[in-house]
């Protein structure tokens, strides 16, 4: 949880030791925070989901952290949508964000890890399409998404 007044991050565990002390702990469904005692209401469950996804792209495991350069693994290369070019396919390898707000506007467009992508455009702005559904993002968000490209198919001869 973050508190609402000092700025602190705290686990639910450390606040409830916070109000152990209290004697309307049992009846109250607030949550005090250890640093400055300021009350609030508990963390939405959906708000809890996005802050871990958060920290575990922040940590930087499985992010491509080299923007312009191409990374080849094996027969897979990933790039970032940026250096796409249009009708290039593939599904989003990582998000490297450290803007909060910004990973929270594309996890609710459903844009995350192993979903799979296709970019249409790339000016004014980069249109991807996901499943059914269209989205236009800025330049900057795009140099942050990491795609894993679908290789293209050879026609070969036989």
């Amino acid at each position: 949880m973050n508190c609402g007044f000092c700025g602190l991050d705290f686990e639910l565990e450390q606040a409830e030791q916070v109000c152990g002390s209290c004697p309307i702990a049992r009846g109250c469904h607030l949550v005090r925070c250890p640093h400055c005692g300021y009350e609030m209401p508990p963390e939405s469950k959906m708000l809890g989901k996005l802050r871990k996804l958060r920290q575990q792209f922040a940590g930087g495991g499985n992010s491509i952290t080299s923007q312009a350069e191409l990374t080849e693994r094996g027969s897979e290369t990933i790039s970032s949508l940026h250096e796409m070019l249009p009708g290039q396919a593939g599904e989003i390898a990582s998000l490297v964000m450290e803007d909060a707000k910004a990973l929270q506007k594309l996890l609710a467009m459903n844009l995350m890890p192993g979903v799979p992508i296709s970019l249409l455009r790339r000016s004014p702005s980069f249109v991807l399409e996901s499943g059914f559904s269209q989205f236009a993002v800025d330049e900057e968000i795009a140099k942050l998404i990491q795609v894993r490209i679908a290789p293209v198919p050879r026609s070969g001869m036989n």
